[in-house]
């Protein structure tokens, strides 16, 4: 089966299928989508370790301790399935305001909380000069950066973005844009 190459990230090659471009499997901005998600994800792990971002023990707690806050039965906050939870939710939230606080941008809220994807124009640039990012093809370099800055999405109040990324966990509600009136773009 032959494969695309979209780009090449620290040594990685991220590769689409060509069987999923012609079964119509998804839309072409989807895919577009998923391939960027793919890079970035592939960029994020070294940038993060490069700034020490892991989650500490006293970041999961207090994680773990809110989202306890509210049960009614008690449960183990010890359990390693839910440490892991923890640890991840609490990487991409600091990762997150990482990013945010670095390039700025547009933050909308995604499954695993606010996503600052109004960064990833410019973190894709500043990785492409470090060396860690190269696209054999220019085709894929446009499709990539042109998703990367119109990224689609429920935009954060620009009045809650320190509240999404420095907040607490679901539950607590902080503001969302209503698009083409308050949107912050």
């Amino acid at each position: 089966m032959s494969t695309n190459v979209v780009a090449v990230v620290r040594g990685e090659t991220i590769r689409l299928r060509d069987t999923d471009l012609r079964a119509g499997a998804a839309t072409q901005q989807q895919l577009d989508i998923q391939a960027l998600e793919h890079i970035i994800a592939a960029l994020l792990e070294p940038w993060a370790a490069e700034r020490k971002l892991e989650p500490t023990a006293a970041e999961i707690d207090a994680l773990l301790a809110a989202l306890a806050s509210g049960e009614r039965e008690p449960w183990n906050r010890k359990a390693p399935r839910l440490r892991q939870f923890a640890r991840g939710w609490v990487w991409v939230r600091k990762t997150q305001r990482a990013l945010h606080q670095r390039y700025g941008g547009r933050v909308i809220w995604q499954q695993t909380g606010p996503e600052a994807v109004g960064a990833y124009p410019q973190f894709l640039l500043d990785e492409e000069h470090a060396g860690h990012l190269r696209f054999p093809d220019a085709r894929w370099r446009t499709r990539i950066l042109d998703i990367a800055r119109n990224f689609p999405g429920v935009d954060i109040a620009p009045d809650s973005l320190d509240e999404a990324l420095n907040g607490t966990p679901a539950g607590k509600d902080a503001g969302v844009a209503r698009p083409g009136r308050d949107a912050g773009r």
